[in-house]
């Protein structure tokens, strides 16, 4: 970390790069700690272990294993490789498959070792989560400190945002897809331009539909970067063209029903979720209407969920502390803002794209435990706004 090139572009000194790496380490094998003592593994130790079924094609064939870890993501298997995807857990989730092909890869290096695999994967990941912080920096200069302890040590975001889960290669993807878009007004490089690509890759394997709220807010970004006027106005006409175009075109050109693929998903968890940390959401149909219907729900799950009432064990107790904090935190921000700062664009687009992300997720993720840890890189967004707003 401390010779590699990389990094060169940052302003982040080489001891505060250091610091990244070593609290994602904290971070990441608590992470593993927790769910291995108190959930039975919970998933990342599920994850952890279905990906040693790609590491068992190497005993039958290194060919097989390249194939399985580097080659496309097939719905017609070949008959060589049927042994192994029908041993695996999570093929058929696009997604999950591709955390466990990176783990996989990792595991090679670390003798099979949980925590030594851990390690590693943060290593990797701390990468994009310095361009994340390198892009914070460069939107608010006078709020160094306090964005560390935001992205890095504040637990509701620090804990699901760093362990051996697909949220971490998300926000990773996301530093790296924000850093090359921030520069993109000063010079189109070859550089910056596998950075927003490296971005896009990262977020659309991990957390695909991250890629699908970003969207319009980023078409906004890069707009006012060129035309920096009417700042509200431009995001506005942003998102009434994303809704026209999955409410309209989306079905009629391209036949795909964004809510009919919501409806779909959230019956997957309904059924996946049949425990005492599920909340209620509202039946979802296929139609823009009922996803209208079910913003007010969405964002109360999200913002409120889990709260007091809710809680069954002492590992749920510091999401619902986190909740209040979080909404106090905000408006407090709101209180003492400096109105002028409403108008940059950094505002509208770390506002928008959360809320946005909220009215999806929160109708489709009926259990508690997944919810917190969904929410968890949009909410981080959605603090940073209005911490961009105060004088501190």
């Amino acid at each position: 970390l401390l010779k590699a090139r990389i990094f060169s572009f940052t302003t982040l000194s080489r001891k505060e790069i250091v610091a990244v790496f070593l609290a994602k380490c904290f971070w990441g094998v608590a992470y593993g700690f927790i769910h291995q003592h108190f959930y039975s593994g919970g998933d990342t130790l599920h994850f952890f272990r279905s990906a040693s079924v790609l590491n068992s094609a190497l005993n039958q064939s290194t060919v097989d294993f390249v194939r399985l870890v580097f080659g496309p993501h097939l719905n017609s298997i070949p008959d060589t490789l049927k042994t192994f995807t029908n041993n695996c857990d999570f093929y058929n989730d696009g997604n999950t498959f591709f955390l466990l092909r990176v783990i996989a890869l990792l595991r090679l290096l670390t003798g099979n070792n949980y925590y030594a695999t851990v390690v590693l994967f943060e290593f990797l990941t701390s990468i994009g989560t310095i361009f994340f912080l390198q892009f914070l920096i460069g939107q608010m200069p006078d709020k160094r400190k306090m964005i560390f302890f935001i992205v890095l040590m504040f637990p509701g975001f620090a804990f699901w945002t760093n362990g051996l889960h697909k949220e971490a290669i998300a926000l990773c993807g996301l530093g790296f897809l924000l850093y090359g878009i921030d520069e993109i007004e000063i010079k189109i490089s070859v550089k910056k331009s596998t950075l927003i690509i490296l971005g896009t890759f990262l977020i659309y394997n991990s957390r695909n539909f991250l890629l699908l709220v970003l969207l319009p807010g980023l078409i906004g970004f890069i707009w006012l970067k060129f035309f920096p006027k009417r700042v509200w106005l431009k995001y506005a006409l942003c998102y009434l063209v994303y809704f026209v175009f999955i409410m309209l075109v989306a079905p009629s050109v391209f036949s795909i029903n964004v809510f009919e693929q919501m409806s779909l998903k959230q019956l997957d968890f309904l059924y996946l979720t049949q425990t005492n940390t599920n909340i209620i959401v509202p039946k979802l149909e296929p139609n823009a209407v009922s996803f209208f219907q079910s913003i007010p729900s969405s964002l109360s799950n999200c913002f409120l969920h889990p709260n007091f009432f809710e809680v069954f064990s002492a590992i749920q107790l510091p999401a619902t502390i986190d909740n209040f904090l979080i909404i106090g935190f905000c408006l407090m921000c709101l209180i003492f803002s400096e109105r002028k700062k409403m108008i940059l664009p950094l505002f509208p687009f770390f506002v928008l794209m959360p809320l946005l992300f909220f009215t999806f997720v929160g109708v489709i993720v009926s259990n508690l435990g997944a919810l917190v840890r969904y929410k968890s890189i949009a909410m981080m967004i959605f603090v940073l706004a209005f911490f961009f707003l105060v004088d501190i």
